[in-house]
């Protein structure tokens, strides 16, 4: 679902992951784009728990994670600081 039509938000329905459910094809948010996603409304709500949800998605995804790409949607997005404390 698209709320505005940014950039960001294109990039993400292009990325999203297809998982069969029950016989049927669902349309998931990357684990790049969701741990942005969270990244930015931590920054808009300054809500923990945010941060938490990308934490434990940097967590779990480890080294799948295209890292090049979440550097580069962070810097526009304004979020890079916020990325760059969880990747070290």
């Amino acid at each position: 679902m698209l709320k505005k039509k940014d950039s960001f938000d294109l990039f993400r329905l292009k990325r999203r992951v297809a998982k069969k459910i029950l016989g049927q094809e669902v349309y998931f948010t990357s684990p790049e784009d969701l741990i942005l996603s969270k990244l930015v409304w931590y920054q808009k709500t300054a809500s923990s728990r945010h941060l938490e949800d990308a934490e434990s998605i940097l967590k779990v995804s480890g080294k799948k994670l295209d890292t090049k790409y979440l550097k580069q949607w962070a810097e526009e997005l304004g979020v890079l600081e916020i990325l760059n404390e969880y990747l070290e």
